[in-house]
């Protein structure tokens, strides 16, 4: 068997002999077109700490979906795909790196002299008893691919959908046979004619998956659980960092249309949070894995991608150990990020209160404090009904808002764009806002300081107030709130 998307194919082919492929999601509305195209699929691994004179070798690579980016991470890119039209495209795609090779051959017949420090199996084991009809070809297939390691501590990098991924068990069809609930019963229906035509694909528990790797002599294991997919990953957890609920309520889960939603999965995570479970229920797997039962594995804890369709202002903050660690999603968002870098510098020049950060070439690392953002407190006293606490934190705000810059007789027309929702005098106007000082923006310690984080903008000749009133709005909730948000500009 030979996955394919049909005619889609022929049209990506003809489109990028003679195109960038940076268009093609403008020119064709189609969901295999966006599946492999969209930039959200390298969110699986742009962040991961890869030896930049390493080697990879990618099986399965499908349309090439993050063959470019393993080229820009490492040395050497091996690309394995057995679809002849696949290949193609990866070939165009890649056709301006020199250290990417492509392989138009089966996982089965495929033999290479060479060993590699990555191995990645990306979408692909579930496919193994389609692919190879033995009765164990998920542990042939990993054997496989182990045999390709350059030694006890390269990896072998997977990714695969959890049989018991909460959306399951909500109605979400399964991704492969567009069967729902047909993980959950064991694949008893797949003698059904799937949507997909993927009749004997399956995927695993993590406890069947563990069972499996060390079987084959993989005893060296990190498990990652990406939200709401690993295909489309905006948030990326571990067991040393699980969710939070405000981590879930910051992702969009979306699920095809042959889904029968019984529930509404968003909102039961805080069960599974509280219970303990969420590993069990994580709707997909990344796994890290090695020969050496006691591999030296990153300390990143938890992955977050910033919700930027630019690529101009794509960003990545790690939480690794005890620091936060800001990086450019790509060379092109680098530049952002030093501007970023810039206005938390400038701040801090000014006498603001800002987290300790240092910088390199490629990013910037501050380190963890372990408190709440200030629009939680400021939340709080809403609810609570203290206005004159919350009335000292607006007017600590505004102090910091007005240290941050001089005032000038200029005024840009931003204003006009903004929508109060009450009659005000917009006065003041600053000569740089800095429109991230907010509460979601800064902590607010118990001595009654704000110390600021994540100023990605500055702006020319704004209202003080424009600045206000975006900080307090986006913290305010008129459902939680005995005060009208008015009773802060009277």
């Amino acid at each position: 068997m030979t996955y394919t998307d049909g005619s889609v194919e022929d049209f990506i082919i003809d489109y990028l002999k003679n195109n960038d492929e940076k268009d093609i999601l403008n020119k064709e509305n189609d969901g295999a077109i966006f599946h492999n195209f969209t930039e959200s699929r390298e969110n699986l691994l742009n962040w991961y700490p890869f030896n930049k004179q390493g080697s990879v070798l990618e099986i399965g690579a499908g349309m090439g979906a993050l063959t470019k980016l393993l080229s820009e991470k490492c040395d050497r890119v091996v690309a394995v795909e057995m679809s002849q039209k696949r290949a193609e495209i990866i070939k165009l795609r890649c056709r301006d790196k020199k250290n990417v090779e492509i392989f138009t051959q089966d996982i089965k017949s495929l033999t290479l002299d060479e060993k590699f420090d990555y191995v990645l199996l990306i979408g692909v084991l579930e496919y193994a008893q389609v692919i190879n009809k033995t009765k164990d070809s998920f542990v042939e297939l990993l054997e496989k691919a182990k045999s390709f390691l350059r030694n006890d501590d390269s990896r072998l990098i997977i990714a695969i959908e959890n049989k018991f991924g909460l959306k399951y068990w909500c109605g979400a069809s399964e991704d492969h046979t567009g069967i729902p609930f047909d993980s959950i019963n064991g694949y008893k229906d797949n003698n059904l004619v799937s949507t997909y035509k993927s009749n004997g694909v399956k995927t695993f528990s993590k406890v069947e998956l563990e069972n499996m790797l060390v079987h084959v002599g993989l005893k060296g294991i990190k498990y990652y659980y990406p939200l709401p997919d690993y295909k489309f990953p905006m948030t990326i957890f571990t067991d040393e960092g699980l969710p939070t609920y405000k981590d879930i309520q910051g992702i969009k889960f979306t699920y095809p249309m042959e889904s029968e939603l019984i529930a509404q999965e968003s909102k039961l995570y805080e069960e599974l949070l509280i219970n303990n479970v969420f590993p069990f229920f994580s709707n997909s797997f990344l796994l890290e894995t090695s020969i050496n039962e006691n591999a030296d594995f990153n300390n990143i804890k938890k992955i977050y991608h910033k919700r930027d369709y630019d690529e101009k202002f794509r960003q990545i903050t790690l939480l690794e150990n005890d620091n936060v660690i800001k990086l450019p999603a790509s060379y092109i968002s680098k530049k952002h990020l030093d501007y970023s870098f810039e206005n938390l510098k400038e701040l801090s020049d000014k006498g603001i209160s800002v987290i300790d950060f240092n910088k390199n070439e490629n990013s910037y690392k501050v380190k963890f404090l372990p408190l709440k953002e200030a629009s939680i407190t400021f939340k709080q006293y809403l609810k609570e009904g203290n206005l004159i606490k919350a009335l000292t934190m607006v007017d600590l705000l505004k102090e910091n808002i007005i240290k941050s810059s001089c005032f000038t007789s200029e005024l840009s027309d931003i204003h006009k764009k903004l929508d109060l929702n009450i009659d005000v005098n917009l006065g003041h106007v600053l000569k740089y806002g800095y429109v991230d000082m907010t509460f979601q923006n800064s902590f607010y310690t118990k001595d009654n300081t704000l110390i600021f984080f994540d100023q990605e903008w500055k702006i020319e000749n704004i209202p003080l107030k424009y600045i206000l009133y975006r900080a307090i709005n986006y913290a305010y909730d008129q459902n939680n709130s005995k005060f009208k948000i008015n009773i802060f500009f009277e």
